[in-house]
């Protein structure tokens, strides 16, 4: 499996993920969650050799994390931005758009956030999507630290990280999404809970839904986790032929 870094000024913006015999095939543009495993994480190492198998590329964004108390912070706008220049080198270099987009947990708050993304797709997976980002924040950081970031001066990362989550209207954007999208998400799920998915899923005109019984976040279990895999997988073949 090859990996090309994609720079700019700042540094790596993307990666762009295949296999030797998948040089020109299709982009997959995947939109990591904010873990800190980020681009290297399991979902990724998972649907790269699936999509090598089928001839398909993946364009990996890299968001900028700034760490603060040992803890890392990614605002949602510098993440849009990068995504942006992810997808302008794709245009300049092979003069194309994306095929597929996957977006997961923080990714799918970042898909949302910029419809620009959409542009060209023919249709998107969303793993445990983030659409209520404030809250996503709230459960897994905790109020102290919300408490933290919103007292912090203007121009911090930390301000800018909450300010960005409380502006967007995540649902609102959703509605204008016209291609078909698959929403995958765990029923156990106490950092994102399904009803985010619920609300997408009933504003989006071309969706579905699949709900994992006893799922958590991080499909730590395998079953939970091979279900995912493969739900995306062929939803992805359905459409992107």
């Amino acid at each position: 499996m090859h990996c090309e870094e994609i720079t700019s000024g700042q540094g790596v913006v993307a990666r762009l993920v295949y296999s030797d015999g998948a040089r020109a095939g299709k982009i997959v543009f995947c939109l990591p969650g904010d873990g800190p495993s980020n681009w290297q994480s399991r979902t990724w190492s998972a649907f790269a050799e699936r999509f090598a198998a089928r001839g398909m590329r993946m364009l990996i964004p890299e968001y900028p994390a700034h760490s603060i108390d040992g803890e890392a912070v990614f605002p949602l706008s510098d993440a849009v931005s990068v995504c942006n220049q992810a997808l302008a080198w794709l245009e300049e270099r092979e003069g194309c758009r994306p095929a597929i987009v996957i977006a997961s947990s923080f990714g799918g708050a970042v898909a949302l956030a910029a419809p620009g993304i959409l542009s060209g797709v023919e249709a998107m997976v969303m793993k445990s999507p983030a659409a209520d980002l404030a809250l996503a924040y709230l459960y897994e950081r905790g109020e102290d630290t919300l408490r933290k970031w919103a007292a912090a001066p203007p121009g911090d990362v930390r301000n800018r990280a909450l300010n960005d989550a409380l502006a967007c209207n995540l649902y609102g954007n959703a509605r204008n999404i016209t291609i078909p999208v698959l929403l995958i998400h765990g029923a156990g799920d106490v950092i994102v809970p399904a009803d985010q998915a619920r609300v997408l899923s009933a504003v989006i005109p071309q969706s579905r839904l699949h709900i994992i019984a006893g799922c958590d976040h991080y499909y730590s279990d395998l079953g939970h986790w091979g279900k995912m895999i493969d739900d995306a997988i062929s939803f992805i073949e359905e459409f992107c032929r």
